[in-house]
């Protein structure tokens, strides 16, 4: 799990992030029409996100993750 990779804490902006996990996954499961690939899709977005979390402006955290789904998926 990746969160073992942060040696047993979690990063910082974590929760947040998760939240919005099923939104990651739909809307890369929408753009891609295989849902194998939207859950590698998500799960490399997500990670992208926590290690990235500093230096996001909250308020804009679910357009954020979509913009980082639609690069993922245009390659």
């Amino acid at each position: 799990m990746l969160t073992e990779t942060f040696s047993g804490r979690k990063p910082e902006g974590y929760e947040r992030v998760e939240e919005l996990r099923p939104f990651v996954y739909n809307f890369a499961r929408k753009l891609t029409r295989d849902p194998v690939l939207a859950e590698d899709i998500a799960q490399e977005v997500l990670t992208s996100a926590w290690l990235s979390y500093n230096g996001v402006r909250t308020e804009n955290l679910k357009s954020w993750l979509g913009s980082i789904v639609l690069n993922k998926v245009r390659g």
